[in-house]
């Protein structure tokens, strides 16, 4: 797996993804990347130098808690009655 640099090409794609998904105030496609995200480092796909179960606690936690942060926010917006948040024209 340090041949592939612990997953950094995936990471970069998730992470890009995330922004992207952010800046359009796309929070429940952002918070299901995450989601994907803590997967991937839970099996060590990313984040890790081997592959295997719980590979890296720490850092699924963090997604999973970003995750949460993500939903807050798209119920936040949703309460609000801003339901231009999910569309935006390009």
């Amino acid at each position: 797996m340090m041949n592939l640099g612990a997953g950094s090409i995936i990471v970069g794609m998730i992470l890009g993804s995330i922004a992207v998904y952010i800046i359009d105030h796309k929070f429940v496609h952002a918070a299901l990347t995450t989601v994907i995200a803590a997967i991937l480092t839970f099996f060590g796909i990313i984040h890790s130098g081997v592959v295997g179960i719980n590979a890296n606690l720490e850092m699924t936690i963090g997604y999973l808690l970003i995750t949460m942060i993500f939903v807050g926010y798209y119920l936040y917006y949703k309460t609000k009655g801003d339901n231009n948040f999910e569309k935006v024209s390009s």
